[in-house]
């Protein structure tokens, strides 16, 4: 397996791992992780703009959104950042192409790793 495919597997378990709940959308459905791509300093990250609060709430309210760098900071703060040799492989993971590079759900995980797949 190519080492930046490997790489990818192992962000995509993060990503499942990192959000143990969700948040309810407005329009009635859920998120666990929204993300966006970015550029510092000539290196290419995705990060998180949704992150959940310390105790277990799926209310929207209780969710911090962010954006641009205030979500890299926090991102950086929270150990969520993922960087890429490429911005193309910083926007297709922030894009949700790790969703397709989880590895087959074992044990408790499988049940969130199958909704991730569903969406």
């Amino acid at each position: 397996m190519p080492l930046q495919n490997a790489l990818q597997e192992k962000y995509a378990d993060k990503v499942v791992a990192m959000r143990p709940f969700s948040m309810k959308n407005e329009d009635g459905t859920v998120s666990t992780v929204k993300m966006q791509s970015l550029e510092v300093d000539g290196r290419h990250y995705a990060v998180p703009t949704i992150f959940p609060p310390s105790k277990q709430s799926s209310d929207p309210d209780d969710w911090l959104k962010l954006d641009g760098m205030s979500a890299f900071k926090e991102a950086m703060e929270r150990g969520e950042v993922f960087e890429f040799q490429s911005s193309e492989e910083a926007n297709s993971f922030a894009e949700g192409s790790w969703k397709t590079k989880l590895n087959k759900p074992k044990g408790k995980l499988s049940s969130m790793v199958n909704s991730y797949l569903q969406r």
